[in-house]
């Protein structure tokens, strides 16, 4: 599908945001049932962050994709939570942006999200991380 767009067609922006949602209500679409339990998809992720996986969530930690020059837009992915972490974010996030390009050939050029305390500890991460490498770079 996207080997028909142009570039300027391929470019998305990821916003993503971690929203309350009610406790012990988590349904299954595929057994009918209620259920409870946290998981950002990746079980060695799940076994460093959580000390039970059984937790029962109280967030959604939800990643949107929106196409700039169109108005296709989706939810790429969400994750049931109880308060997420920015190297969380970090983990997921990249994970969805390297599905995004690999996969489907968009191209995310920009990330938008509140100003929530691991957000914007995931957005500094991204800048010290930036000042490394170009300190790196002028020792070679």
């Amino acid at each position: 599908m996207t080997k028909d767009y142009n570039d300027i067609q391929k470019f998305v922006v990821k916003s993503f945001d971690e929203m309350k949602i009610q406790a012990n209500l988590v349904y299954d679409k595929y057994s009918g049932e209620l259920i409870g339990y946290v998981d950002l998809g990746d079980t060695e992720i799940n076994s460093i962050s959580f000390k039970k996986v059984d937790d029962i969530p109280t967030h959604a930690l939800v990643y949107y994709i929106g196409r700039v020059a169109s108005d296709l837009k989706f939810c790429l992915a969400y994750f049931a939570t109880k308060g997420i972490k920015s190297y969380q974010i970090m983990s997921t996030f990249w994970k969805g942006v390297s599905i995004l390009e690999l996969t489907c050939g968009l191209k995310v050029i920009a990330a938008v999200s509140d100003g929530a305390s691991p957000n914007s500890k995931f957005y500094r991460t991204h800048k010290l991380l930036n000042e490394d490498v170009g300190d790196a770079k002028k020792c070679h």
